[in-house]
């Protein structure tokens, strides 16, 4: 098999607490999971983040802070990724603030790109560069 630079050739994921305490299993696996988010040949991912929501009542600008933060490094310094970007649906005003303060920039808004809940809203999209790139 001919590893690329970017390939865990081990993954581990124990889901036990979350299956255990929010009777939650995956719907897919880890390997069509990743080929979902992770552009391997353009060295992109997009980011994608889903919060309980009590915490995001309380604690949303907080928590979405330390989880870019934490994808960041991840994506740029672990996987060598060049480009991470959001693909939102405009539902969540307080979402883009943060984005903002972690560096990311609007690249696009996609005008009433989605039908939700009897109406056509707009998807807006927010990346950030690689700066080691």
């Amino acid at each position: 098999f001919n590893w690329r630079s970017g390939d865990q050739k081990i993954y581990i994921s124990n889901n036990s607490k979350i299956k255990r305490e929010h009777k939650w299993s995956p719907d897919i696996g880890a390997s069509e999971g990743l080929d979902h988010v992770i552009n391997w040949v353009n060295k992109n991912a997009e980011v994608s983040f889903i919060m309980q929501t009590n915490y995001e009542k309380e604690r949303f600008e907080e928590i979405w802070a330390a989880f870019l933060l934490l994808l960041e490094e991840v994506a740029f310094l672990d996987l060598k990724l060049v480009k991470i970007f959001t693909y939102a649906f405009d539902l969540r005003p307080k979402l883009y603030p943060v984005l903002i303060l972690a560096g990311f920039n609007e690249e696009s808004r996609l005008s009433d790109h989605c039908f939700f809940e009897g109406k056509y809203i707009d998807v807006v999209i927010h990346s950030k560069i690689n700066a080691n790139c």
